[in-house]
């Protein structure tokens, strides 16, 4: 089982999206949030309860949400609550150079970016 929180706040592009990937493959299951404050809610319960998140994917426009939250609070939270998390940032709106450029200083993983 592959399990996969999906932070995306606008309602049908998250639910379409959680369909597709459940739809790929019978063993991943997918949690989501519309917002900051309900993906930190999933990472926790997902780390106390040892059932963590294999792979975050996180819109990088969440409104309320902050350029500063998500790149300096949400790695840690992260980090913390699913370590072994593959962290996938997607927008459709800008390219994230901070992101691209410092993946390993936010998330201590392997840099791989598509633009």
């Amino acid at each position: 089982m592959c399990r996969i929180l999906l932070v995306e706040d606008v309602p049908a592009t998250r639910t379409l999206l959680a369909m597709l990937i459940e739809q790929v493959e019978s063993d991943f299951e997918v949690a989501t949030a519309a917002n900051f404050e309900e993906a930190v809610n999933e990472l926790k319960q997902a780390g106390a309860g040892g059932a963590q998140f294999d792979a975050v994917v996180l819109d990088r426009s969440i409104p309320k949400a902050g350029r500063q939250v998500l790149d300096t609070e949400l790695p840690g939270i992260i980090s913390a609550n699913s370590p072994r998390a593959l962290v996938i940032h997607c927008t459709a709106h800008y390219q994230d150079e901070p992101i691209q450029k410092h993946y390993q200083e936010f998330y201590g993983g392997t840099s791989g970016a598509i633009t």
